[in-house]
């Protein structure tokens, strides 16, 4: 299957990006992992979480940027928080969200969309988010780093919203 084939049957995509991150994962192996989260302890980031702020890092390749993903990790257990908020982002990797995506582009009102909202694991509604990857190699450093500290986790709590916003200047209003 080709690229432009790829684009246009999202089944194959998901199947793809998630078959890549786990080649991603075996690239790197245990080793690999602990490199990352080493470097990540370069940030020292937990203040900026203790005193009410938040974390951004992105959700490409692992050996790109996985060590801003581990500077979150690190961030949010050396906080000493009880409850991690992570969010993620809500690709359009299904036939409906995407239709929702460009009816939305093409005016309609994003807030009268079904799926126009927040998924997550322990929230009812749709469950778009089981196939979504963008939180991915976040958890997979959480669960290392958790595992090689020998510590009991802090909840993480996983969210992903699906905005269907085009016009981003009604984002925080």
């Amino acid at each position: 299957m080709g690229d432009q084939d790829m684009a246009h049957d999202r089944t194959a995509f998901k199947k793809y990006i998630h078959q890549m991150i786990q080649d991603e994962w075996r690239e790197e192996g245990e080793k690999g992992l602990h490199q990352l989260l080493e470097r990540g302890r370069e940030f020292q980031l937990a203040d900026v979480l203790t005193g009410g702020g938040a974390v951004l890092f992105p959700h490409a390749a692992i050996a790109r940027c996985g060590h801003q993903s581990a500077a979150a990790v690190h961030a949010a257990l050396d906080s000493g928080s009880d409850r991690v908020l992570a969010v993620g982002v809500l690709h359009a990797l299904s036939d409906e969200m995407e239709a929702a995506r460009v009816r939305v582009a093409q005016g309609s009102d994003p807030s009268k969309e079904e799926l126009w909202g927040i998924q997550g694991p322990g929230l009812q509604g749709h469950a778009h988010w089981e196939s979504e990857f963008s939180l991915l190699h976040f958890q997979k450093l959480w669960e290392t780093e958790i595992k090689r500290r020998k510590i009991k986790a802090p909840e993480l709590i996983m969210r992903y919203p699906f905005w269907l916003e085009e016009n981003r200047s009604n984002f925080l209003t």
